[in-house]
């Protein structure tokens, strides 16, 4: 009777520490998915090391129920498609009009002119890159690469598809010169740029 006795106790111990281990390995990844999300990498990846990887996409798969979830419960909640703001002037008059009918816009008043355009269009429009004009020739120099020459002839403005699209016509331009190899390039050779 004893043994049996002794026998439940370890059984319940044993239960009540998977339950906790399984509770502790949860509350990290749970831990590690918000911190992931909140943009802290590496805190993200100490925290999940202490939870397994299928404990980890548990979490992550909870959270992104949840974020289904959440606005979906509130969605009598939300205004309806048909509404638009009042408006004033000559859209008044079609502010009862359904969603989908289409609206004319106002017709600009006797004397208008649009305000000039900005003459610094700002960092959301590409400019063209360019290689500075200096550069007819490049010397290969310690630790360089066709797509390192290729960056520093294109400029600080160089996107890696930039540098992907012209290494190539780069290496066609001095094939004679690097070799068979474009990836074996030696100090002290003298590239030119493409035509």
């Amino acid at each position: 009777m004893e043994n049996t006795v002794l026998l439940g106790l370890v059984a319940s111990l044993v239960g009540l520490a998977v339950v906790a281990w399984w509770l502790l390995s949860m509350g990290f990844a749970i831990a590690s998915a918000l911190l992931a999300a909140a943009g802290a990498s590496t805190a993200s990846r100490r925290v999940g090391s202490f939870a397994p990887a299928f404990m980890r996409r548990l979490a992550m798969a909870m959270l992104g129920l949840g974020l289904v979830a959440v606005p979906a419960a509130h969605a009598d909640s939300l205004p309806d498609p048909a509404w638009r703001p009042a408006a004033s002037g000559p859209a008044a008059a079609v502010q009862g009009t359904p969603a989908s009918a289409p609206v004319a816009p106002p017709a600009p008043e006797a004397g208008w002119v649009p305000a000039a355009p900005p003459t610094d269009p700002g960092p959301l429009v590409q400019q063209p890159l360019r290689p500075p004009a200096h550069t007819s020739q490049v010397e290969v120099r310690p630790g360089d690469s066709l797509w390192t020459i290729v960056a520093r002839h294109l400029g600080a403005g160089a996107t890696d598809l930039d540098i992907a699209q012209a290494w190539p016509s780069w290496y066609e331009a001095n094939a004679g010169i690097i070799g068979g190899n474009p990836d074996l390039i030696r100090p002290g050779q003298i590239l030119v740029p493409p035509r």
